[in-house]
C-alpha cells in the first residue's frame, strides 16, 4: 500500500511496517514545501525501496525557526 502519506514496507522478518513518508516538523507530518523526493535504495541489491519526501532549505528555516520558537516559549529557563 503505498499513498502520498504512508507505505507499508516489509521488514527482513516478514512483518509489514507502516513508513511515513513525509518531513516530521512542528509536531506535525508536512509534505516538503519544494515537492522534491529522496529514492530509498536497498544496500543488498540496489533497489529502491520507496521515495521519501526531501527536506529543501525553506523546510529547514521553517523547523529551525520553530526550534527555536519553542526554547524561548514561557516554560524556558536557559536563556535562549
Amino acid at each position: 500500500m503505498t499513498s502520498s502519506l504512508l507505505t507499508t514496507l516489509t521488514s527482513p522478518n516478514g512483518h509489514p511496517v507502516k513508513q511515513p513518508l513525509l518531513l516530521f516538523t512542528n509536531n506535525e507530518w508536512r509534505s516538503a514545501k519544494s515537492g522534491e523526493s529522496i529514492a530509498i535504495v536497498s544496500p543488498i541489491n540496489e533497489e529502491e525501496i520507496v521515495k521519501v519526501h526531501a527536506a529543501g532549505a525553506q523546510d529547514v528555516d521553517d523547523s529551525a525557526q520553530t526550534a527555536r520558537t519553542t526554547l524561548r516559549g514561557p516554560r524556558s529557563s536557559t536563556g535562549v
